[in-house]
C-alpha cells in the first residue's frame, strides 16, 4: 500500500513539474525576445555583427531555460511538498496524507501495523476516489505549452531580425570604412556651420561649408532623419541637396526649409564627406487654446456657461471663472502674471493632453499674461494676454418719466407720477413713497413678487410704474409741500436685498388764483439797470424765494446723504458731509434774518418765526448726527428741513409782472424768484402777450448744437496744432542759438561779430513773436467755451509762457547760455503739454492710428522696392561692382526693414493695451492683425532672406521675400481697416482738404490780382508802382487749376466759386464786395473824389445776386464758397459788415464804413486774418496722410509765414512775384496732386498721372506756347 501511495504522488508531481517548467520557459523566452528587440532597435550603436548578437541571445536563452527547468522541477520530486499541495486542494484529508507518508514498520517488523495500514489505505482510497492527478488539469498544461511555444517563436523571430539588421549595419559600416580608407582625409580647414545645433521646429536653417584652400567644383548636403526605422525607409528619406556657391567667399550654402524633426547632415564634395552633424528641433511652450468656464452667482439666475477659444471674458462680480489652457507640450511652470506682477500658478489637469487650469473669483477687472517655462528653461516667445472685465452688480436704475421735475399743483389736482425702473439681473419690488411735512408717509408698492398676480415682476428686468396722487384725498392746503420719490429693490452682490431710491421731487401746492400782468417791454439799457438793481438789493419776496431755493438744495443734499449711507455704519466722509450741511443750514438762518428785517406785516413775521424754528431744529438734528456719526438722525432732520421749506412757500408773492423776452432776457428777468418763474413757465406760455419787439435791440442768432460740438472739436484741434507749432519754432530757435553761440566764440573779426549780432537781433524778434503767440493762445483757451475743461492745460501753458519770457529776457541781456537753457525747458514743456492736451481733448487714438497707418504703408512700400531691386539683381547675373553695391544696399535695407517691422509690431501691441477698455473693437482688430503677422513669421522670413542674400542664394532669398511681402501686405491691410474704423474714409478727408485748399487758393489769388491791378493803376496815373518793372500775371499752375476746375464744374452742372448762382471768379473776384466794374471804378485808398460817395452808396444799396430773397425773409444772405467780405476778410471772420441783408443793425456798420472811406485792399498776407488763413492751411495738412503732400503744405505754410513776418517787419507790400513762385503756384500744384489722389482712390483702375513733377519756372512759358501751338493745329 505504501508503494501505491508513492506511485500516485509521483504521478501528481510529474504533472506539476510539467506545468511549472512550461510557464517558466515561456517567461524565459519572452524576456529574451524583449532583449533581442531592444538590441535590434539600438543595433547601430553596437559594435557587433548580427550573427554574434543572435548567437549570444540563443546561448543566453538556453542557459536560462536550463536554470528555469531545474528550479521548477526541484520541489516536485519531494513527496512531502506534493502531499501538502494535495492537502491544500482537499481540505477533507486533514493531515491524513502526511501521516500516511510518515508511517514506517516498527523496528524489527517487516510490515505496517493495523492502524498504520488503515491510515495508508484510507489515503490511497481517497486518491483513487478524487483522482489527485486531475488537480493539475489538462487544459492548464495545454495553455502553458502554447505560451511556451509562442514565446519561443517570438524569440526565434527577434533573433532572426536582429541577425539581419546587425549584419546589414556591419556591411554598411564596413563599406563606409573602406570608402574612408580609399579617399583622402578631409581638409581640416573646412568649416561647417552651424554644426551641431538646436533650432525651433518649422524654421529654416542655412548650412554653410567654408573651404580654406582648394574650392571644390560642387558640394552636396546629405540629410537624413536622426531616428531611423528600417533600411528601406531610411534609404527613401535620405536627401541629397545641391549647395550653391557664394559669389564672394570660398563657401557653399545649402538651405533646409521648415525643419520639423531631428536630422543628421553632412557635406559631400570631391569624393569626400564631412562628419555627420546633428540638428535637434525643439518647440517653445505655447498656448494652443484657452477655454473658460463661468459659474455665475445665484442672484443672477444664470446657468453655467462655457466659452471656447477665448482671450477676453466679461462677467458679473462674484463669478467663478476657470480657465482651461491647452498647451503644445508639458511645461514645468505656468503662471498668470497681472499688471502688479502678482503671480497665479496654473495646475496640471488629469487629462492626457497638456491642459492646465486656474480658478479665479472675479472681484475687479484684471489683465493677465500667461508665462510658460518648459523643463529646458525656455519661455513662450509671445505670452498671450487674457483680459477679464468684471461688471459690477449695479443698483436698479430709476427714471422718472413724468413730471420729472418739481411742479406746482392745485389742492384738488391729481398728480400723475410715472417712471421706469430697470435692473441688470431682475427686480424684486418697486414703488413710490410720498409724504407731507408733519403728515403721514405713504409707501405704495407697485410691484411685489409675493403677490400672485404680480409674480412675473419678480423676474422682470424692466418695469414701468404709474401712480395717481390724489391731493384732495390728502386734504392738501395751499403752500403745503409734497415730497415724493421712487424706489426699487434687487439683490446685492452679498446676496441680500438692496433698496435703491431715486432723487426726491417736490410738488408745491399753489393757490387757486395767481395774478400775472403784462409789463412794459424794456430796452437793453433798462434791462442792465434792472439787473444791477437786483444785484444790489432785493425785496422781501425775492429774498424769500431765493432762501427757499437754498433750503431746497439743503434738502436735496441731505437726501443724497441718506441715499449714500445705506449701510448700518456710516462712511468715513459722513461726519464732514454732515458738517457741511450744518454750515449750510446756519447760512440759511443768516439769510432768514435779512428777510425778517425787510418784513413788516404780522402774518409774514409769523411765517418767518415758523421757518426759524424749523431751521433751528434741522440744524440741531444735523449737528447731533455729525457729532455722533449716526445716520439715524438724518430722517428727522429732513422732516424739519421740509417744514422750513413749506413755511417759506407762504412768503411768496402772488402777483407778478411779466414781459415777452428773448432767451437772453429770460435768464435775467422774472416777476419773482428764478425758481418760481421757471416752475410757472408753463402757465406763462399760455398767456397771450402782445409781441412788441424792441427794434433797436441787437439781434443774435443761435447756433445748432451739432455745429457747436463740431466747433469745440475743431477748436481743440487748432489749439493742439498751435502747441505743436510753438514747440517746433522753439526747437528751431534753440538749435540756431546753439550754433550762434559757437560762432560768436569762434568769430575773429569785427565784421563777423556784427553780422552775428544782427542775426542775434533777428532771433530776439523771433523769441518775442513766440512769446506773443503763446499769450494769444493762452487768451484764446481762456475765452473758449470749454475753458473749464482745459484749466489744467491753461495753467501749464502759463508756466511754459514764463519759461519763454525768461528766455527772451536772457536774449535781451545777451546771455545765450541761459537763453538756450530756458528755451530748451520751454520746448520740452510745450511738447509735454501738446501730448497731454492731445490725450485729453482730442481722440487719443486718432493720431496714433495715423502714425501706425503711415508706418505700415511705408513698410509695405519699402518692401515692394526691395523685392523689385532683388528681382533686378537676379536678372543681372554679372559680378560687377554695381552688383556688389546693390547687394549691400539690399542687405542694409532688409536689416532696416526687420527693425522697422519689429518696432511697428511693438507699437501695435502697446496700442492694443491702451485701447482695450475705451475702444474694444479697435483693440480686437489690431490684436488679430498682430497675431496674424506673428503666425505668418514675417520677421523670420526677413531674417532668412537677409542670410540667404548675404551668401548669394538669390533664388531662395526671392522665395522668402515673397512670403515676407504677403505678410507685410496683410499687416498693412489690417492696420488700414482698423484705422478706417476710427479715422473714417481717407477719400472723404482728401475731398475736404481739396475744398479747403480751393478756398484758400482763391483768397490768395484775389489778393495777388488786386495788388497787381492797383500797381498797374498807379503806373497809369503817374505814380510809382510797388513792383516796378514786373508784369501783373497769374501763376501758370493757378490758371491751369482754375481752368480744370471750371471744366469739371461745368460737367457737374455748377460754376466756379462754389455756388450755382454766382458769376465766374474771373468776373467777380470778390463775392461780397460788388461786381468787377464797380470794384475797378473805385479809387484806391487815400484818394476821394466827388463820385466816391455815390459809388459807395450804389454798392451798398444794390444786393448781390441771390441775396434779395434771403434779405426779404429776414435771413442772412448766402455767401459763395470762398467769397471774401469787404475789407479783405474771409468768411467766418466775424465781421458784421459782411452780412448784408438790409437789416437795421448792419446799417451802423455801413455808415461807419461810409464815414471812414473805402477799405484798403487786404487779404491773407496783408490783412488781419492771416492767422485764420494759416490755421485753415494747417487743417489741410492734418487731413492729408501722404507724407510728401504734408511736407509740401508745411513748406508752403513756412513761406507764407515768412512773407507775413517780412510784411509786418518792413511795413511794405510783399514781393508779389516771389509770393506767386513760392506760395501760389506750389499751392495750386498741391491741389492738383490731391485731385489726382482722389481719382486714384475713387477709380483705382482709371488712368491718372503718375509721378508728375511740376514744370520748372524757366520753362513754363515755353511749355504753354508748345501746347497752344499743338492745340491750334499748326
Amino acid at each position: 500500500m505504501v508503494s501505491e501511495l508513492h506511485r500516485m504522488l509521483r504521478m501528481v508531481g510529474s504533472r506539476m513539474r510539467k506545468l511549472r517548467s512550461r510557464w517558466s520557459l515561456a517567461a524565459c523566452w519572452f524576456a529574451w525576445a524583449a532583449i533581442a528587440a531592444a538590441l535590434w532597435r539600438n543595433a547601430e550603436r553596437l559594435q557587433f555583427s548580427g550573427t554574434q548578437l543572435g548567437l549570444a541571445i540563443a546561448a543566453g536563452a538556453a542557459l536560462t531555460a536550463i536554470v528555469c527547468h531545474l528550479l521548477a522541477a526541484r520541489r516536485t520530486y519531494d513527496p512531502d511538498w506534493v502531499a501538502r499541495r494535495i492537502e491544500s486542494r482537499h481540505p477533507d484529508l486533514g493531515a491524513a496524507l502526511l501521516a500516511a507518508l510518515q508511517q514506517a514498520p516498527a523496528p524489527g517488523a517487516q510490515r505496517l501495523g493495523y492502524l498504520q495500514s488503515a491510515v495508508v489505505r484510507e489515503a490511497v482510497r481517497h486518491g483513487h476516489k478524487h483522482r489527485w492527478e486531475r488537480d493539475v488539469s489538462t487544459p492548464w498544461l495545454s495553455l502553458a505549452q502554447l505560451a511556451q511555444l509562442s514565446a519561443l517563436a517570438l524569440l526565434v523571430a527577434a533573433c532572426t531580425l536582429l541577425v539581419q539588421r546587425g549584419n546589414a549595419l556591419a556591411r554598411s559600416a564596413g563599406s563606409a570604412a573602406e570608402d574612408k580608407q580609399s579617399v583622402r582625409p578631409v581638409d581640416p580647414t573646412v568649416q561647417v556651420e552651424p554644426g551641431d545645433t538646436e533650432i525651433e521646429r518649422g524654421t529654416t536653417l542655412l548650412v554653410t561649408a567654408e573651404f580654406g584652400r582648394a574650392l571644390p567644383i560642387e558640394a552636396t548636403l546629405v540629410v537624413e532623419p536622426a531616428r531611423e526605422s528600417t533600411d528601406k525607409v531610411q534609404e527613401q528619406r535620405v536627401s541629397n541637396l545641391p549647395m550653391m556657391q557664394s559669389f564672394d567667399d570660398p563657401k557653399f550654402v545649402g538651405r533646409l526649409a521648415s525643419v520639423s524633426e531631428d536630422l543628421l547632415y553632412a557635406v559631400e564634395f570631391d569624393g569626400r564627406r564631412t562628419r555627420q552633424y546633428r540638428i535637434v528641433v525643439f518647440d517653445y511652450p505655447a498656448l494652443e487654446r484657452a477655454d473658460a468656464e463661468l459659474v455665475f452667482p445665484d442672484y443672477t439666475s444664470l446657468p453655467p456657461k462655457q466659452i471656447e477659444d477665448v482671450r477676453h471674458v466679461t462677467a458679473v462680480e462674484g463669478t467663478e471663472l476657470v480657465f482651461r489652457c491647452r498647451l503644445n507640450k508639458d511645461v514645468s511652470e505656468a503662471v498668470f502674471v497681472d499688471r502688479e506682477d502678482r503671480r497665479t500658478p496654473l495646475v496640471r489637469a488629469d487629462d492626457a493632453a497638456p491642459v492646465y487650469t486656474v480658478a479665479l473669483t472675479l472681484k475687479e477687472s484684471q489683465r493677465f499674461t500667461l508665462h510658460l517655462t518648459d523643463d529646458q528653461g525656455r519661455g513662450n516667445k509671445t505670452p498671450p494676454e487674457f483680459v477679464v472685465n468684471v461688471v459690477p452688480n449695479r443698483p436698479p436704475k430709476i427714471t422718472l418719466a413724468r413730471p420729472a421735475r418739481d411742479v406746482r399743483v392745485s389742492p384738488i389736482e391729481e398728480l400723475d407720477v410715472a417712471g421706469e425702473v430697470s435692473d441688470d439681473f431682475g427686480l424684486l419690488r418697486y414703488g413710490i413713497n410720498y409724504t407731507t411735512p408733519g403728515g403721514a408717509t405713504h409707501d405704495v408698492v407697485l410691484g411685489d413678487p409675493s403677490d400672485d398676480d404680480n409674480l412675473e415682476h419678480s423676474v422682470r428686468k424692466r418695469a414701468e410704474l404709474s401712480h395717481l396722487v390724489d391731493l384732495e384725498a390728502l386734504d392738501a392746503k395751499p403752500d403745503q409741500l409734497l415730497a415724493y420719490y421712487l424706489w426699487a429693490e434687487d439683490v446685492g452682490p452679498d446676496g441680500q436685498t438692496r433698496q435703491t431710491m431715486s432723487d426726491m421731487y417736490f410738488a408745491e401746492v399753489r393757490h387757486f388764483e395767481e395774478i400775472f400782468r403784462q409789463g412794459e417791454q424794456p430796452t437793453q439799457q433798462q434791462m442792465q439797470e434792472a439787473q444791477q438793481q437786483q444785484q444790489q438789493g432785493h425785496g422781501a419776496a425775492q429774498q424769500a424765494a431765493e432762501l427757499a431755493e437754498l433750503q431746497k438744495q439743503i434738502i436735496n443734499a441731505t437726501w443724497a446723504l441718506v441715499r449714500r449711507e445705506r449701510d448700518g455704519s456710516p462712511s468715513p466722509r459722513f461726519a464732514d458731509d454732515a458738517g457741511v450741511l450744518v454750515e449750510s443750514q446756519q447760512q440759511a438762518l443768516t439769510q432768514l434774518d435779512e428777510v425778517a428785517g425787510e418784513t413788516t406785516d404780522e402774518e409774514s413775521l409769523a411765517y418767518v418765526a415758523e421757518v426759524r424754528e424749523s431751521m433751528e431744529t434741522a440744524a440741531q438734528r444735523l449737528d447731533e448726527s455729525s457729532e455722533a456719526a449716526g445716520v439715524a438722525g438724518l430722517r428727522p432732520a429732513m422732516a424739519a428741513e421740509q417744514a422750513a421749506y413749506q413755511a417759506l412757500l407762504k412768503l411768496r408773492a402772488r402777483e407778478f409782472s411779466v414781459i415777452q423776452g428773448n432767451p437772453q432776457q429770460q435768464g435775467a428777468q422774472s416777476g419773482s424768484a428764478s425758481g418760481a418763474s421757471s416752475r410757472s413757465q408753463q402757465q406763462l406760455n399760455q398767456l397771450e402777450l402782445s409781441s412788441e419787439e424792441n427794434r433797436y435791440e441787437t439781434q443774435s442768432r443761435a447756433q445748432d448744437q451739432r455745429l457747436q460740438a463740431q466747433g469745440g472739436t475743431e477748436e481743440a484741434r487748432q489749439v493742439l496744432d498751435r502747441l505743436r507749432e510753438l514747440a517746433r519754432r522753439q526747437q528751431d530757435l534753440n538749435e540756431r542759438l546753439r550754433q550762434l553761440q559757437s560762432e560768436l566764440q569762434a568769430a575773429d573779426t569785427e565784421r563777423q561779430r556784427q553780422q552775428l549780432e544782427r542775426e542775434l537781433k533777428r532771433l530776439r524778434e523771433q523769441q518775442q513773436e513766440i512769446l506773443r503767440d503763446a499769450d494769444q493762445l493762452q487768451n484764446e483757451m481762456a475765452s473758449s467755451a470749454n475753458a473749464q475743461d482745459t484749466a489744467d492745460a491753461q495753467q501749464q501753458l502759463a508756466e511754459t509762457r514764463d519759461r519763454v519770457q525768461q528766455a527772451a529776457e536772457a536774449l535781451e541781456r545777451g546771455q545765450l547760455s541761459e537763453a538756450v537753457s530756458e528755451g530748451t525747458r520751454a520746448e520740452r514743456e510745450l511738447n509735454e503739454l501738446s501730448d497731454e492736451f492731445r490725450r485729453r481733448t482730442a481722440d487719443r487714438f486718432s493720431e496714433e492710428l495715423r502714425e501706425l497707418r503711415s508706418s505700415a504703408r511705408q513698410l509695405d512700400e519699402r518692401q515692394q522696392q526691395l523685392a523689385e531691386t532683388l528681382a533686378e539683381q537676379r536678372e543681372q547675373r554679372s559680378r560687377s561692382l554695381r552688383d556688389d553695391s546693390t547687394r549691400e544696399e539690399l542687405l542694409q535695407g532688409l536689416a532696416e526693414q526687420q527693425r522697422a517691422f519689429e518696432d511697428l509690431i511693438e507699437r501695435l501691441q502697446e496700442t492694443v493695451q491702451e485701447a482695450e477698455e475705451p475702444e474694444p473693437l479697435l483693440a480686437r482688430q489690431l490684436y488679430d492683425t498682430v497675431r496674424k503677422a506673428t503666425n505668418d513669421r514675417v520677421a523670420d522670413a526677413l531674417d532668412v532672406s537677409e542670410q540667404m542674400l548675404e551668401v548669394g542664394m538669390e533664388d531662395g532669398a526671392t522665395e522668402m521675400m515673397r512670403a515676407a511681402n504677403r505678410g507685410i501686405r496683410s499687416l498693412r491691410e489690417g492696420v488700414d481697416g482698423a484705422a478706417q474704423s476710427v479715422l473714417g474714409d481717407e477719400t472723404e478727408a482728401l475731398r475736404r482738404a481739396e475744398q479747403e485748399l480751393q478756398q484758400l487758393q482763391e483768397q490768395l489769388d484775389r489778393e495777388i490780382e488786386q495788388a497787381l491791378g492797383e500797381n498797374a493803376a498807379e503806373q497809369q496815373s503817374g505814380r510809382p508802382a510797388a513792383n516796378d518793372g514786373r508784369e501783373p500775371r497769374q501763376s501758370n499752375a493757378s490758371q491751369e487749376a482754375t481752368s480744370r476746375d471750371a471744366g469739371q464744374r461745368q460737367r457737374e452742372g455748377t460754376q466756379p466759386g462754389g455756388a450755382g448762382n454766382s458769376p465766374p471768379r474771373e468776373q467777380q473776384p470778390q463775392g461780397g464786395a460788388g461786381d468787377e466794374q464797380a470794384r475797378q471804378n473805385q479809387p484806391p485808398s487815400g484818394s476821394r473824389n466827388s463820385n466816391g460817395q455815390a459809388g459807395e452808396q450804389q454798392t451798398a444799396d444794390q444786393p448781390q445776386g441771390g441775396e434779395v430773397s434771403a434779405a426779404a425773409d429776414g435771413q442772412p444772405p448766402p455767401r459763395a464758397s470762398g467769397a471774401q467780405q469787404p475789407g479783405g476778410r474771409p468768411p467766418g471772420s466775424g465781421d458784421p459788415a459782411g452780412d448784408r441783408g438790409g437789416a437795421g443793425p448792419d446799417m451802423g456798420a455801413w455808415f461807419d464804413q461810409w464815414r471812414e472811406g473805402p477799405a484798403a485792399p487786404a487779404g491773407p498776407i496783408t490783412g488781419d486774418d492771416f492767422r485764420e488763413w494759416d490755421d485753415r492751411l494747417r487743417n489741410v495738412e492734418d487731413l492729408l496722410e501722404d507724407p510728401e503732400l504734408r511736407a509740401d503744405v508745411a513748406r508752403i505754410r513756412d513761406r507764407a509765414e515768412a512773407a507775413r513776418a517780412d510784411y509786418k517787419r518792413r511795413s511794405q507790400d510783399p514781393d508779389w512775384e516771389r509770393l506767386i513762385d513760392s506760395v501760389a503756384e506750389p499751392l495750386a500744384e498741391v491741389r492738383t496732386r490731391i485731385r489726382d489722389e482722389i481719382r486714384r482712390h475713387e477709380s483705382p483702375d482709371a488712368l491718372v498721372p503718375i509721378d508728375r513733377d511740376p514744370i520748372p519756372a524757366d520753362y513754363i512759358d515755353r511749355v504753354r506756347e508748345y501746347y497752344e501751338r499743338l492745340g491750334s493745329g499748326k
